[in-house]
């Protein structure tokens, strides 16, 4: 139990040190989860133009009447698409858990008549 309550008051200390981000900072951990495509962005070559590989994208939860599970990608505060079908339910249910997840181009291809973005999602996790 003394052991105990010196660890705690070391920590106590270096929190008042260096502050709480500084000690939580080591134990944060960005795990891959899976590269995916975007759907939406068939003929959005224009919007996808703006974008540039490893740019960080926002995923963010939709209700839709259509899917229950719509994950929305947008670049800034412009909506590229969403999460394929097959892709989307457990990063929904992650993103619903409150879970931190970051989504960066992977590649993107822009031709005449039609476009695609695939993107790499990551979970922050401590």
């Amino acid at each position: 139990m003394e052991k105990e309550l010196v660890a705690a008051e070391q920590a106590v200390r270096k929190i008042e040190k260096f502050g709480l981000g500084d000690v939580i900072r080591p134990l944060v951990r960005e795990i891959f989860l899976d590269d995916v495509f975007v759907r939406g962005v068939l003929f959005c070559g224009g919007r996808l133009k703006k974008i540039e590989e490893g740019d960080e994208l926002l995923l963010m939860r939709k209700k839709a009447p259509y899917d229950e599970y719509t994950v929305a990608v947008y670049h800034g505060k412009e909506r590229i698409g969403e999460l394929a079908e097959a892709d989307e339910k457990i990063f929904a249910r992650l993103l619903d858990a409150g879970k931190k997840l970051t989504a960066r181009a992977k590649r993107i291809m822009i031709l005449p008549d039609c476009s695609a973005l695939e993107i790499s999602i990551s979970m922050t996790d401590f």
